[in-house]
């Protein structure tokens, strides 16, 4: 969790800044939860103070307390819509790096049965 200063979280293709994490606001807790690898590589902007919490302690604390879990369910649920509203731009990148028509889209068309 931040407690202060500033985070910039990287994407990696194209590396680029893709979030920004301030105080109050948590990472990695996608890894504590999933036990898979990062998804993103985090630097700090400014000097920042960060807590940190191991997994058995995650573990106990998530499980056992409803606030934590609904004030991760919301930071999770924020992400995923942001990560949502940016997918259309991507599309669109990729289509024009690959010299397609950017409102271009797959066809599906049904054949008489």
């Amino acid at each position: 969790m931040v407690t202060s200063g500033e985070l910039e979280v990287w994407g990696s293709d194209p590396p680029r800044v893709i979030n920004r994490l301030g105080k109050g606001e948590v990472l990695g807790e996608m890894s504590l939860l999933l036990g898979g690898a990062r998804t993103a590589t985090v630097t700090a902007a400014r000097a920042s103070t960060l807590l940190s919490l191991r997994k058995e302690d995650f573990d106990r604390t998530f499980l056992s307390n409803a606030k934590v879990l609904e004030f991760l369910t919301r930071s999770l649920s924020k992400r995923l819509a942001a990560a949502g509203r940016r997918l259309p731009r991507r599309r669109a990148a990729l289509r024009y790096a690959l010299g397609a028509p950017v409102g271009a889209g797959p066809r599906c068309e049904a054949s008489p049965g």
